[in-house]
């Protein structure tokens, strides 16, 4: 049988429980934390990593959106850039740490070790028109 050394045990000890039930459906203020770019069965998609921004109720929890570069899916990218208010040329490195709004919605999930489970998921990006709290911390 295996057995964690102290160590290892200490840092598990420490470590945060993760809590992945999903949020209330409705608009979330999120920082972008990074894209990622993925391949896809048919084209290319970029991987949005977003998270609730500090002083909010739910902050620290993360979403994701997922855009195809795909053309029959372009128009989700336009929103995305749209929401940050810059043009689709704009690099997403410059993006990360700005702030958006979520529209979070509910969804079954369909296939997997979760299937049949209630998960959250992006149904829009939106403009972000609050405060962001002024501290020097990073916002993630």
């Amino acid at each position: 049988m295996p057995k964690l050394g102290a160590d290892v045990a200490s840092q598990v000890d420490e470590a945060e429980v993760q809590d992945f039930s999903p949020l209330p459906v409705g608009i979330y203020p999120c920082v972008l934390r990074e894209v990622e770019v993925k391949e896809g069965k048919k084209a290319p998609y970029w991987n949005w990593e977003y998270e609730v921004i500090p002083g909010h109720e739910y902050a620290g929890r993360r979403f994701w959106n997922v855009t195809s570069l795909s053309p029959k899916a372009a128009f989700k990218m336009k929103e995305t850039f749209e929401a940050f208010g810059v043009p689709t040329t704009t690099d997403t490195d410059e993006l990360v740490g700005s702030v958006v709004n979520l529209e979070v919605i509910m969804r079954t999930i369909q296939e997997g070790d979760r299937a049949g489970q209630q998960a959250n998921q992006v149904a829009k990006v939106l403009p972000y028109d609050g405060e962001v709290a002024d501290d020097d911390e990073e916002p993630f």
